[in-house]
């Protein structure tokens, strides 16, 4: 994987840094840590924070050789800058600690915050695009032939399939935020896809009365619809059941709390099996021509380049 120069130098002057402040930090005994409460030995503190900054700024040094692999030191990394500058506020603002320790707060803390997030979010963007353009071809046999299923307009996936590509599109149960994304982004696109011929065929794992109630919130009310409680659709594009990683990762809690607030997509109840993983499959007469299976939950593809059936002219 390509590692942009910025992200390796950024952790490199990271790591630089924490080294040289927790030098400074060993070698300071009143300027700074300076302890107001007798019950908090200053000596213990200071060497103990000192150790322990030096550590990370080592664990920086090593991540700017593959941050891309390594992002997990990243993610611990940010976290205790949040949750040491957090407490040595809480210490300040109950005179536990002297107010010279905004310093420290300021200084080690509060200014890494906003490059480490960044970089996390270009990394999982990085990683998540990679892992999916492998997916957009994997390869699948399903036999259309031999799935009688019809959508909630009575036409068949084969029928369908013979003039026109068809999008096939498995969605989570619809309490998952990814789902509610998903459906927006389906929103967003939908006449760029059925400009390109293609038509749009929900699976779902509920009645098509709820269905129906959910999809009319995104505009997609309209569109061919397939109720497969049974998951027996599913099945026969093997789709499976998600592992805890899949389902509840540390990227996936991650991606999820993003699309929740940024995107808006804000979680409800389980309207379907929450384990069942999702996948997006493009037909044209009878036969599967592109196809893609989520890795995780939180993996959203793109659905352009999926309905784009190049070997359909």
């Amino acid at each position: 994987m390509n590692n942009p120069s910025w992200i390796k130098h950024t952790l490199l002057m990271a790591g630089a840094y924490n080294i040289l402040w927790g030098i400074f930090m060993l070698l300071t005994r009143q300027s700074l840590l300076d302890v107001s409460a007798s019950a908090i030995p200053s000596s213990l503190l200071r060497q103990g924070a000192g150790l322990t900054v030096i550590m990370f700024g080592i664990v920086y040094f090593i991540t700017a050789v593959d941050p891309f692999r390594h992002w997990l030191a990243v993610v611990i990394g940010l976290l205790f800058k949040i949750i040491s500058s957090a407490l040595l506020t809480l210490l300040i603002l109950k005179g536990a600690i002297s107010s010279h320790n905004w310093l420290i707060v300021a200084g080690n803390g509060v200014i890494w915050v906003v490059p480490f997030t960044i970089i996390l979010l270009v990394i999982f963007e990085h990683n998540r695009s990679f892992y999916e353009q492998l997916n957009y071809f994997y390869s699948s046999r399903v036999n259309i032939e031999q799935l009688p299923t019809l959508t909630n307009k009575g036409a068949s996936l084969l029928l369908l399939s013979e003039n026109n590509p068809v999008m096939l599109v498995f969605l989570r149960h619809f309490g998952c935020s990814f789902c509610r994304e998903a459906l927006r982004s389906l929103a967003r696109d939908r006449s760029t896809i059925e400009a390109l011929g293609t038509k749009i065929v929900l699976v779902h794992m509920v009645s098509d009365k709820q269905a129906h109630n959910v999809t009319a919130r995104y505009g997609l009310a309209d569109l061919h619809r397939i109720s497969d409680p049974d998951k027996k659709l599913y099945r026969a594009f093997a789709l499976e059941s998600g592992s805890f990683r899949q389902l509840l990762g540390l990227k996936v809690l991650i991606r999820g709390l993003l699309t929740a607030i940024i995107g808006k997509n804000l979680p409800g109840m389980p309207q379907g099996d929450p384990a069942q993983l999702p996948g997006v499959f493009l037909i044209y007469k009878g036969n599967v021509v592109k196809s893609y299976r989520h890795h995780t939950a939180a993996d959203t593809p793109d659905y352009i380049l999926l309905a784009n059936c190049e070997t359909c002219l």
